[in-house]
């Protein structure tokens, strides 16, 4: 699976929480991403009004983002 891949070549972070994601596939991601020691993620990305959401729907919170701070080093 390419997301074990990315994993394994150093990727730490995993988009959990995202607009297009029910929360089937939230869980899912979820799973995934403690599985493989993933921080996991929302989506604040904002690809324009057309898609029915806007920037910072699902964000990442603090403690999370500090640990992908950590977890990429100085």
């Amino acid at each position: 699976m390419l997301i074990e891949e990315l994993a394994s070549a150093g990727m730490v972070g995993l988009e959990v929480d995202h607009q297009d994601h029910d929360e089937d596939q939230r869980a899912y991601y979820g799973a995934l991403a403690a599985r493989l020691d993933l921080v996991p993620t929302g989506a604040s990305d904002c690809h324009g009004e057309r898609y029915g959401y806007r920037m910072g729907c699902d964000t990442t919170d603090a403690e999370r983002y500090e640990e992908l701070k950590v977890r990429a080093g100085p």
